[in-house]
């Protein structure tokens, strides 16, 4: 059983480096990120969102973002905490 675990997990994260850099890529920047996510194999875009979240610390969509515009840390799902000054 963990043989397969692990397997599991290999593909997984593969997947989800590929998806990042067609995510990053800007001759891919016209391609909606469900379809970056399909073509990957990742049928359940709310499950490929959460799993894409949980590895890179940021949505798909504020991940993207970020590539072209550093200034833009977040997206309008997530809390703007990243520029407000501390305490």
């Amino acid at each position: 059983a963990k043989t397969g675990t692990s397997i599991t997990r290999r593909i997984r994260e593969a997947r989800l480096q590929h998806i990042r850099r067609e995510l990053a890529d800007p001759a891919c920047r016209h391609i909606m990120i469900g379809d970056i996510a399909i073509k990957w194999g990742f049928a359940n875009l709310q499950h490929f969102s959460r799993a894409f979240s949980s590895r890179y610390g940021r949505s798909p969509r504020a991940y993207r973002s970020a590539q072209f515009d550093p200034s833009k840390v977040s997206d309008s799902n997530e809390p703007e905490t990243a520029n407000q000054p501390g305490p």
